[in-house]
């Protein structure tokens, strides 16, 4: 009796030691389950696959949805993570511009935990086509990329490219032609499209090592060599759009070629960066060409160059990591008709510091901001890129001091355009500007080798506000409904002064920190660039839809805007 009692106790500690550990193993590992779903019907995706991956290790598990879109994956360790899924014909919902990627979620796993997702996607489209030379044959090798057209800072339109799933080895947005000359693409999310082909890009010789040229000239659909003159494609979810075939023209014969006289070359090393950008374009694709360089010699080739007028740019970049990045631009300004362009001589400047000091009125000082926080900032104008404006890498630190003042050191000669970051404080706004003598609030400025400043940038918190509700044609509210204020005709060239908002679930609205003037109010039932509206052709069809409203010194107006729905 007494044996069988001490077999039935080691029996219960096997099994509760079991279960308990059991229980332990259980509570060490997340568990994550959720559905994914078909973003338009709301149907079930069957055979997503939803990838779990480690953001320390990089180590991933995957699961599949059942015939329900349903999904689960446990025994997940704790820590740090990114989720998303994946299907064939669709992609994760939102998706930011010019992306098309699957945009995955962060999630924090703790033990023991459980967490029910659930995932939207929306369909994708295949594009496809051909790409011929003069004589009809295909051309193999031949590199395609996807373009979407968005607006900088001044309004004006410009291609870049779509971030896909790169199908390269080096990572590369781009496909090339088969021996075919046939091109496809896939997994593209609905928008507007630009297709561009270049003959594939010979190697360039720079600093004694031989890296990948991409300055032969692109031609876009339907066959043209200026962006101004492309078409574009507009693409739904689950569209199959084929046969968008054009014909690559021969390669330009014409060559850019000069030398550079850089006197800063003795304070250490530094890398010659090239910006070769067409003069006075209405669209422009921003590109950076890599010519024959020799280092030694300070020599240069930029080949494949189509007949126009450009501005050429070139900068010598010192630093090793971004932040520490300084920028010394040379330029010159170039017309190539029938032949090559020759012995060009790039100086190279060490461009202007700029002193001066950001002031804060009454008004301003009561709202006790963070004066550090409030720059100015340089828009670089007539085509320079904008990583050469003075501002663009020092606007990575706080550079303006706890008294205001501040340095804009190494400014190259130039036009530019100032605009003021305000530090989050959304009631201030940038009432007077003046480099040196000039008044230079809502216009465009010079710097040069004369300039000498300092300039003074004055900030109020006096500005007015607008306020009210977007309505539809039956007179209900419209919730989600953006707001864009354009400011007053000599302020339209300030991307600063454009405000925008989107209305609340009761259709509410509310924009402060207003410049005193006339605004012209539109209340649009899809979300556009802002900046779009510094567009003339985008805005002109609308000019006739805005409600003026007139903004004074602390003052409040309200007012009841209609919505407008844009093609």
């Amino acid at each position: 009796m007494r044996g069988r009692i001490v077999l039935f106790f080691a029996f219960l500690l096997i099994v509760f030691g079991t279960t308990l550990r059991a229980g332990q193993q259980s509570i060490q590992g997340g568990r994550i389950s959720g559905q994914v779903l078909d973003g338009v019907t709301g149907e079930p995706l069957k055979d997503a696959r939803v990838i779990l991956q480690d953001r320390g290790s990089g180590n991933q598990q995957e699961v599949v949805t059942d015939d329900k879109g349903l999904f689960v994956l446990e025994d997940i360790q704790p820590g740090s993570y990114l989720l998303h899924p994946e299907r064939t014909g669709y992609i994760t919902n939102p998706l930011p511009t010019g992306y098309a990627r699957p945009v995955p979620i962060s999630m924090n796993i703790e033990a023991g935990r459980h967490y029910a997702v659930s995932f939207r996607l929306v369909r994708t489209a295949r594009i496809s086509g051909r790409v011929y030379d003069v004589d009809r044959q295909p051309v193999a090798n031949a590199e395609i990329q996807i373009l979407f057209s968005q607006y900088s800072g001044f309004g004006q339109r410009i291609l870049t490219r779509l971030s896909i799933v790169s199908p390269t080895p080096d990572g590369r947005p781009t496909v090339q032609t088969d021996d075919r000359g046939e091109y496809h693409f896939s997994g593209i999310p609905a928008g507007e499209y630009y297709i561009r082909a270049a003959y594939a890009a010979e190697p360039a010789g720079r600093a004694g090592v031989v890296v990948r040229a991409n300055n032969a000239a692109p031609t876009y659909y339907p066959g043209v060599t200026r962006p101004d003159e492309a078409v574009s494609i507009k693409v739904a979810g689950g569209d199959d759009i084929r046969a968008i075939d054009f014909t690559l023209p021969p390669v330009s014969p014409m060559k850019i070629s000069g030398r550079i006289v850089n006197p800063l070359s003795q304070t250490g090393q530094g890398i010659y960066d090239y910006y070769l950008i067409p003069r006075n374009a209405k669209l422009t694709e921003f590109t950076q060409p890599v010519p024959n360089h020799n280092d030694k010699e300070r020599e240069f080739e930029l080949r494949d160059v189509r007949p126009g007028s450009y501005e050429l740019y070139v900068s010598f970049r010192t630093g090793e990591r971004p932040n520490d990045f300084k920028f010394y631009t040379g330029r010159v300004s170039i017309d190539i008709v029938d032949h090559d362009v020759t012995e060009l001589v790039v100086a190279i400047e060490r461009g202007t510091d700029i002193t001066g000091q950001v002031v804060l009125d009454q008004t301003a000082r009561a709202a006790n901001p963070d004066i550090r926080r409030l720059h100015p900032l340089f828009a670089a104008l007539d085509g320079m890129p904008g990583i050469l404006s003075p501002t663009a890498t020092l606007g990575r630190s706080l550079f303006v001091q706890d008294n205001g003042t501040f340095v804009i050191p190494n400014a190259a000669s130039g036009r530019y355009f100032l605009t003021m970051v305000l530090g989050g404080a959304p009631g201030l706004h940038l009432a007077s500007a003046r480099l040196g003598t000039e008044n230079i609030l809502g216009r465009p400025f010079e710097v040069n080798s004369d300039t000498t400043g300092p300039l003074v940038l004055e900030v109020s918190g006096s500005g007015g506000t607008v306020r009210g509700t977007v309505v539809d044609k039956d007179g209900a509210a419209v919730a989600g409904a953006q707001v864009v204020l354009v400011p007053p005709i000599d302020f339209r060239e300030d991307q600063t002064a454009y405000k925008n908002t989107v209305t609340n679930n009761r259709g509410r609205f509310n924009i402060s920190g207003l410049r005193p003037g006339t605004y012209t109010a539109y209340a649009v039932a899809q979300r556009v660039e802002a900046r779009a509206w510094m567009n003339p052709e985008f805005v002109t069809p609308y000019l006739s839809l805005g409600v003026q409203v007139e903004v004074s010194q602390g003052q409040n107006v309200e007012r009841e805007l209609r919505v407008i729905a844009l093609p």
